[in-house]
C-alpha cells in the first residue's frame, strides 16, 4: 500500500472515530474536523483549536493530569474547554472529558492543546498512532 493510500486511510479512520464516539454521546460537548493535514477540536461554548500535523513536535499521553485551573475556560457537561494553565505545560486548549483519567498534550512551536476520548486505553492508543504519524511525516523529504 502507498504512504500516500495509507495516509488517507489514517485519516478516514480517525475522522469515523471520533464521529462515532460524538453521535454515540461518549465524546459529549466535544467535535473533531479531520483532515490530511490535521485536524480541528470544537468544544462547549464555541471554543476551537486547530493543530496540523506536521507542526506537531511532541505528543504525550498523561494518566491523572492536574489541569490546573480555567484562565479563559470553564467545566460543561464533565468538559474541561477554553483555555487553562498549569505548572507543567503552561497554557493550553482543553478538549478534555473528566472521567477519563488519562489525556494527550499536542505540542506545536505556538500552541498546546489537550484531548482525550473514550477510554485511557483508546486515549493510549491514539496517542501512539498519532506519534508515530507525526514522525513519518516529519522523516518525510
Amino acid at each position: 500500500m502507498s504512504p500516500k493510500v495509507r495516509n488517507v486511510l489514517f485519516v478516514f479512520l480517525v475522522f469515523t472515530v471520533f464521529t462515532v464516539l460524538y453521535m454515540t454521546g461518549i465524546v459529549s460537548g466535544v467535535s473533531v474536523d479531520t483532515s490530511s493535514e490535521g485536524f480541528t477540536l470544537y468544544g462547549p461554548n464555541k471554543t476551537t483549536a486547530f493543530f496540523a500535523f506536521s507542526d506537531v513536535r511532541e505528543m504525550r499521553y498523561v494518566e491523572d493530569p492536574d489541569y490546573g485551573a480555567a484562565v479563559n475556560g470553564g467545566t460543561k457537561s464533565r468538559c474541561l474547554y477554553g483555555t487553562w494553565e498549569n505548572e507543567d505545560w503552561g497554557r493550553y486548549q482543553a478538549f478534555v472529558q473528566t472521567k477519563i483519567p488519562a489525556c494527550i498534550v499536542v505540542f506545536t512551536d505556538d500552541q498546546v492543546i489537550v484531548f482525550n476520548y473514550e477510554s485511557k486505553d483508546v486515549t493510549r492508543a491514539v496517542q501512539e498512532e498519532f506519534s508515530d504519524y507525526c514522525s513519518k511525516l516529519q522523516e518525510s523529504p
